[in-house]
């Protein structure tokens, strides 16, 4: 369980270092500030792959630990935890229409980048929230 909670957190930070990193290729963010385009992109690059992966990892791990597979009705006893697991549903959703956005519409750095981009934060967000919530017990 822990290593969920730790690798969520983490790809919540990797996802904010991405969103930001896109933001700053774009010039949205920080445009008086100037740093090595290449090294952004790399950064932004290894950001992004890394959130993807953990998400892909939590997916198993989460499916196989926790989710009730033999009875999906038990998941409806979680209370306001359903967010996570249908957050997740969304996830999945964000990041394919990002894949889609980047490598198959060439559309990466457009608007349309940019807008899945930022969802894939707000996903990140509203994740690592519903665990905070559930075992902080906030």
């Amino acid at each position: 369980m822990r290593l969920e909670r730790v690798s969520t957190y983490i790809a919540f930070f990797l996802a904010l270092f991405a969103l930001m990193t896109g933001l700053y290729l774009k010039n949205y963010l920080f445009p008086s500030i100037t740093m090595n385009k290449k090294k952004v992109l790399t950064l932004h690059r290894f950001c992004s792959l890394s959130a993807f992966s953990i998400y892909v990892f939590n997916v198993v791990l989460c499916l196989y630990f926790h989710f009730p597979l033999e009875e999906p009705s038990k998941a409806l006893d979680f209370g306001l935890f359903l967010i996570h697991p249908i957050n997740g549903v969304i996830g999945g959703i964000v990041y394919g229409g990002k894949i889609i956005t980047v490598r198959i519409l060439k559309r990466g750095w457009a608007k349309q980048g940019l807008y899945w981009g930022i969802l894939i934060f707000l996903f990140w967000l509203v994740q690592t929230g519903t665990i905070a919530f559930r075992y902080l017990k906030i």
